[in-house]
């Protein structure tokens, strides 16, 4: 099996922005992806796979938690964020606020 992980950089936000979190086990994935612990959980034994579960279970019950990954996703993986982080990038002299 070919491991690419340019790929999970194409099909994490979009799991996440369909409200499904995201497992990642042996620091697979870069947390800058995911938010522990909010869209996506890292994983290194079976403890903490259980713990996972067991969290994403509790706060499955009124979609709650689906809600959440889908709106932390929205704002991270946006179009409109995605051109800021560019903008700022080029121009670090504007500062957070150049778009207000």
């Amino acid at each position: 099996m070919v491991f690419d992980p340019n790929a999970y950089a194409v099909i994490v936000p979009q799991v996440q922005i369909a409200g499904v979190a995201v497992l990642s086990g042996g620091s697979v994935l870069s947390q800058e992806i995911f938010e522990q612990g909010v869209t996506g959980f890292s994983v290194d034994t079976a403890s903490d796979v259980q713990q996972a579960l067991e969290s994403i279970e509790g706060r499955l019950v009124d979609n709650a938690l689906r809600r959440q990954i889908h709106a932390s996703a929205v704002q991270r993986f946006s179009a409109h964020q995605a051109l800021e982080q560019v903008i700022l990038g080029l121009f670090p002299e504007l500062g957070p606020s150049w778009h207000n």
